[in-house]
């Protein structure tokens, strides 16, 4: 039979450790015992690490800081039952401010202002039990103000302004109720009026407006009529040349070309004339050359020409024909 020890009598690696270090260490024993153990990452100097949270608890109230990781700050302020309520700041995955605000139960009340990556601001405003209430102002990320509102229970109400970054007046007009009213104007970079709207309502809803588009010398070149009847947009955008001479008229509903489709030269004769469906040319179309004949007659399906043999023939055409001769 082997007389080898069995392995409850082996002296234990930890008990031979520590046996050793009794030994070796003197009349200091436990200070060498605590050296031992520090190297084997027992004990510690450092303080347990404080609990970086990822998002609010649902249940926390009081202060709190939540991060985007170990390092990277992303909000803290003050919380209730898990809802932002008083003072808060967040950031940026950068570090740059994001937003700054006091809440109650969630929701911001008071100034509350937004930033850019970066920390640029971004918006400004007051907000009242979670809605906008009062001036409010947009800037480019470069700084320049964008755009200046004002606001009563959430609606636009008032003038407002819009700027170019260059500082130079972009559009201006007045709201009603959240919709624009009365005349509007549009700017370009050097200051030059390139449009001017006109808006109406109708029991306080949008009825129709009328916007007229202006070239480099300020003359009138496109001019877009607009009106709402039964929830579809009807409108008719005539086109001129720069001498005065009317170049088009195009008719759309909901934004698309529907109905006639007339073009004229700039000697004033016209040169197509027909009709579309959903922008697509339909039905017989009539070209003219520069002298005012006609050149051809062309009949449309969905855009696409319809051989002369196959193109359905409109009822008292043919009567038509024999009259025009």
């Amino acid at each position: 039979m082997s007389t080898a020890p069995s392995s409850s009598r082996r002296p234990r690696p930890a008990a031979r450790a520590l046996l050793a270090c009794l030994l070796a260490c003197g009349p200091a024993p436990w200070a060498g015992l605590l050296a031992l153990l520090a190297s084997a990452g027992c004990v510690t100097d450092s303080a347990p690490r404080e609990i970086r949270y990822r998002r609010v608890p649902p249940d926390h109230t009081g202060e709190l800081q939540v991060w985007w990781s170990d390092d990277r700050l992303r909000e803290e302020g003050v919380y209730r039952e898990g809802r932002r309520h008083g003072h808060v700041r967040g950031y940026h995955p950068d570090g740059s401010l994001a937003f700054e605000g006091d809440f109650v139960d969630g929701r911001p009340n008071g100034a509350l202002q937004r930033h850019y990556p970066g920390g640029t601001l971004a918006v400004s405003e007051v907000v009242t039990d979670g809605t906008v209430q009062g001036p409010r102002t947009e800037y480019f990320e470069s700084g320049a103000p964008r755009r200046t509102s004002q606001v009563v229970d959430g609606r636009l109400e008032g003038e407002e302004l819009r700027w170019h970054e260059n500082g130079v007046l972009a559009t201006r007009g007045r709201y009603a109720r959240n919709l624009p009213v009365g005349r509007w104007e549009a700017f370009d970079a050097q200051g030059l009026r390139t449009a001017e709207t006109w808006y109406w309502t109708a029991d306080g809803a949008a009825a129709g407006y009328l916007e007229t588009d202006f070239d480099a010398e300020g003359r009138v070149a496109v001019q877009t009529r607009m009106l709402l009847q039964d929830g579809t947009w009807l409108g008719r955008t005539t086109m001129w040349y720069p001498g005065g001479q009317q170049a088009g008229l195009v008719e759309t509903v909901n934004g698309a070309r529907h109905g006639l489709d007339i073009a004229w030269d700039a000697t004033g004769r016209k040169r197509a004339e027909g009709r579309r469906e959903d922008d697509l040319r339909s039905g017989t179309w009539t070209f003219w050359d520069e002298r005012g004949f006609v050149e051809r007659s062309v009949t449309y399906a969905a855009d696409i020409e319809v051989p002369a043999g196959d193109a359905p023939t409109a009822p008292g055409a043919t009567e038509g024909a024999a009259e025009a001769r």
